[in-house]
C-alpha cells in the first residue's frame, strides 16, 4: 500500500506553492514515483499573509483532480489546508466551514512558536471543545529552547499530533531544524512526516535526499509516519 503526503502546497494560483498546473503535475509525478498514492492539498489559511479565495481554491483543486485523472496518475487528492493558530481558524470554527485533513476531526495548524500564552491555552481549548484534534505543523523548524518540549507535552497531553518535513532532514530548513527533527524522532514525538513541498525545482532532489536520510535514521519510520496508520486516522483508507 502506498504512502500518504497530508501536507503539499500542490493546488496551483492560491499561496506560496505551485505557479501553474504543469508544475503542479510535475510534482504530483515525482510524489508518486517516491512511493505516494494520497495526498491532502493545505492551501494556507492565514489572510494576514495569503489572500485566500475559496471559490478559487476549490476551482483550481477541481482542476488538478481532473488532470490527474487525464495524466493517469495513481494518486487520489483530498482537499484540506494549512491553519495560521489565530482569527482563520477560530472564525472558521464558529461559522462550522473547517476545512479538516480527509473525512477526519483533524486541523493542520501552524503555530508562531513553542511557547505559549494564557490566552494561546484558552484559544486551544476551545479549538478541542469544538471537537477538533491537531496535526501540528513542521514542529522542527520552530526554535528550539528550553521551552520546547514542555511546550509539545502540553499539545499531546491535548491530543495533538506531530508533523515534520521530510525536506528538514536534506537541509532546506538549516542545521538546527535538521538536527532538531532527528532529536524529535529519537524521543518519538514525530508522529506524521510529509513533504510540505511547494513545487519549485530545486525541491526535486531534497525530496530524494529527505526519504534517502528518513530510511537512514530508523528502520519502518517512513510507514509509521506516512503509512496505512495515517490513512485510517484520517478515515482514507
Amino acid at each position: 500500500m502506498g504512502l500518504i503526503d497530508i501536507h503539499t502546497h500542490i493546488i496551483p494560483g492560491v499561496d506560496d506553492g505551485a505557479k501553474n498546473f504543469e508544475d503542479s503535475l510535475a510534482t504530483l509525478k515525482q510524489l508518486s514515483d517516491l512511493g505516494i498514492d494520497t495526498i491532502v492539498a493545505t492551501p494556507h489559511r492565514r489572510s494576514s499573509m495569503f489572500e485566500y479565495d475559496e471559490e478559487i481554491v476549490r476551482q483550481n483543486f477541481n482542476k488538478l483532480s481532473n488532470l490527474i485523472a487525464e495524466n493517469d496518475l495513481d494518486i487520489k487528492i483530498f482537499l484540506g489546508a494549512e491553519y495560521y493558530f489565530g482569527p482563520d481558524l477560530f472564525d472558521d470554527i464558529n461559522r462550522k466551514t473547517v476545512y479538516t485533513l480527509g473525512n477526519s476531526n483533524y486541523i493542520l495548524v501552524e503555530f508562531r512558536s513553542l511557547r505559549f500564552t494564557n490566552q494561546d491555552k484558552e484559544s486551544l481549548f476551545r479549538v478541542i471543545t469544538s471537537g477538533y484534534n491537531l496535526i501540528v505543523a513542521h514542529i522542527e523548524r520552530n526554535r528550539f529552547n528550553s521551552d520546547s518540549f514542555s511546550a509539545l507535552e502540553y499539545l499531546r497531553d491535548n491530543s495533538a499530533l506531530f508533523q515534520c518535513d521530510i525536506m528538514s532532514l536534506s537541509g532546506l530548513w538549516g542545521e538546527q531544524a535538521n538536527l532538531f527533527m532527528e532529536e524529535l524522532i529519537k524521543r518519538n514525538y514525530v508522529d506524521v512526516i510529509s513533504t510540505d513541498v511547494h513545487c519549485r525545482d530545486f525541491e526535486k532532489e531534497l525530496l530524494i535526499r529527505g526519504f534517502k536520510r528518513l530510511n537512514d535514521i530508523r528502520s519502518g519510520l517512513k510507514d509509521r509516519c506516512m503509512g496505512e496508520s495515517i490513512k485510517k486516522r484520517l478515515k482514507l483508507l
